[in-house]
């Protein structure tokens, strides 16, 4: 069900500067937060970070790892759609 992240999430992030992971570390916060952008990423990969549901079936989620594999694919997600398509990274130096 919905778009396969499976290549992404098995991909390691790499990043040119101790600065850039950083940067990349601050956006990733950012777009956590981002209660639209998490909805929309459950909705198109079927994952459930927001963690809906009984309490029950979160527990399993959580205890399972599919918990930790989804935020790893929301990751790769990121980093793909947003990060690779900034024309100046934040941690880099401007010139």
């Amino acid at each position: 069900m919905g778009i396969d992240t499976t290549q992404e999430h098995q991909a390691l992030l790499q990043f040119q500067s101790p600065a850039d992971a950083a940067a990349f570390a601050d956006l990733l916060r950012a777009c956590t937060a981002d209660d639209t952008l998490v909805a929309e990423f459950d909705r198109l990969t079927g994952s459930n970070l927001r963690l809906e549901g009984g309490p029950l079936n979160t527990a399993i989620d959580r205890s399972s790892g599919r918990t930790e594999t989804e935020l790893q694919r929301f990751a790769a997600f990121v980093y793909d759609v947003v990060w690779s398509r900034l024309p100046d990274k934040p941690g880099s130096a401007c010139a």
